[in-house]
């Protein structure tokens, strides 16, 4: 199963986030990877989109090859999927 990271601000992470999920720093993510191997699955989400298509991006670029985006971020989830979430 893919790895889901969750590249908010933590404290947007204390609000709701996908149950599963793990944070990651999404400064040290572009940076480096975060410790994450390059032939990990990864599904990137923020609030939106913009953060982890950055990431998205990066990661790409260094050669990470299974990374992806959850389409409209947490907002969408919420609209969608969870519809009990907090919403912000």
């Amino acid at each position: 199963a893919p790895r889901v990271l969750d590249l908010r601000y933590e404290w947007e992470r204390g609000l709701c986030h996908i149950k599963g999920d793990a944070w990651v720093d999404f400064n040290e993510l572009i940076k480096g990877g975060a410790g994450l191997g390059p032939d990990e699955e990864l599904v990137l989400y923020c609030k939106g989109q913009s953060k982890s298509a950055a990431a998205f991006k990066a990661l790409r670029d260094k050669g990470y090859s299974k990374v992806s985006v959850l389409k409209g971020g947490i907002d969408a989830w919420a609209e969608k999927i969870e519809k009990g979430m907090t919403r912000y």
